[in-house]
């Protein structure tokens, strides 16, 4: 649980923080922070998915996990914390490769200990812990944005990005730990997986991990977006990710009883579908004053914490039922799959973000009227994943309470 959060903490700060630095502090054009800010993350599911693969065909590096990670760990936060620095491009995008290759280092195989995780304590109630620990991490870094937004201190950027690093780097001291004795626990396949074993593992969850995908390029979308406008109460979009964390972490327990009476597919295609209209909801909200906007941003945010909590654990069920993946090494290449294809979203937010700040870049200030093209677009996509969600885990996501629990 510490570990999960301190490593979300460090994944929530780069993700918020990394495009704001890239447009705002270094005033690159959007459009080129968008695609940086992609780049970034294309590297990153490579490596997701190639260390994966790497583990699949070869578990006995397992026993050189512990060691990787106390190298990786480091390095993660270092570039992290340095990252207000940088007064080039090129330095931004050294920094950024430096912490997205250190951070799928741990990331993958500390991933991957979910399955024997789940498999003696539930799935359902081990997501759920692993969502309140993302859901604290976010809020944590959303409390960070109201200093960010509304104090213009030289300086603030690096104390607030060294503290969140420090924090995080204490928080992931046990991952080299678990490694060293869960990964050791798992047992492993008699014979390394032939390459269409590992494709067989690769294409039992690519559909599940493509409409994760798309759920996430909008929704970071959105986001990203919120950072960038102005409007006459300011204080009202510094305090919107405090109002969405909060709400992200207030409901799990209510999400966890929607997946307990009406299942895990059924549950993700509602908290899809009521975020898309939310979203169409957030241009008017920012206009109409703060009690407003605050109540909508507060229901966006309850329901990004219900995809984030039904999607993993969703996942989490489908490697656990699937036939082709046994052992670590498997799992270690479907979760590598599911974190690759969601960063590529993720990245691909960031272009979408950039691409819409562009588009504004004639007005004086971006106001709440400037969301529609990126509202309407992104409604449009969660509209998609709530059609698709739920189909790839549909024979594992019953609702009765002995499949969840």
């Amino acid at each position: 649980m510490t570990s999960h959060l301190a490593k979300n903490l460090l994944w929530s700060g780069e993700e918020a923080f990394a495009f704001y630095v890239l447009v705002v502090v270094l005033r690159l054009n959007p459009v080129l922070g968008g695609g940086m800010f992609l780049a970034g993350s294309a590297w990153n599911a490579a490596l997701d998915f190639a260390w994966g693969i790497l583990l699949a065909r070869r578990p006995q590096i397992g026993r050189w996990l512990p060691a990787i990670a106390v190298m990786a760990v480091p390095v993660a936060c270092v570039s992290f914390a340095l990252l207000p620095l940088v007064d080039t491009a090129g330095a931004a995008m050294a920094l950024i490769l430096a912490f997205r290759t250190s951070f799928a280092l741990f990331d993958v195989p500390h991933n991957a200990l979910s399955m024997p995780l789940a498999e003696r304590h539930g799935h359902l109630r081990l997501m759920r812990l692993r969502s309140i620990a993302a859901a604290a991490g976010a809020l944590v870094v959303a409390g960070l944005t109201l200093p960010l937004m509304l104090l213009a201190t030289p300086g603030l950027p690096l104390i607030l990005f060294v503290g969140l690093a420090l924090i995080a780097l204490v928080g992931l001291l046990p991952v080299p730990w678990m490694l060293a004795r869960l990964w050791q626990d798992v047992p492993e396949r008699p014979v390394s997986p032939s390459l269409s074993d590992m494709a067989r593992v690769a294409l039992c969850v690519l559909p599940f991990c493509l409409a994760q995908m798309v759920g996430a390029g909008a929704l970071g979308a959105v986001g990203k977006g919120l950072l960038h406008l102005k409007i006459r109460t300011q204080w009202v979009l510094a305090a919107a990710p405090l109002a969405i964390g909060l709400a992200r972490l207030a409901v799990v327990p209510a999400w966890e009883a929607i997946a307990r009476r009406w299942g895990i597919a059924q549950g993700l295609s509602i908290a899809y579908f009521c975020i898309g209209a939310v979203i169409l909801l957030l241009p008017v909200a920012v206009g109409v004053g703060p009690v407003g906007a605050l109540l909508v941003f507060a229901i966006f945010g309850a329901l990004v914490g219900g995809i984030a909590l039904l999607a993993w654990t969703g996942f989490s069920q489908l490697v656990a039922h699937e036939p082709a993946i046994r052992g670590a090494g498997d799992s270690s290449l479907a979760y590598g799959l599911f974190t690759a294809t969601t960063k590529i979203g993720l990245g691909v937010s960031a272009c979408l973000a950039g691409n819409w700040l562009e588009s504004q870049s004639t007005r004086m200030v971006p106001d709440g009227t400037a969301l529609w093209p990126l509202a309407l677009g992104t409604a449009a996509l969660c509209v998609v994943c709530s059609v698709f969600a739920g189909r790839p885990v549909r024979k594992v996501a019953g609702p009765s309470a002995a499949a969840l629990s």
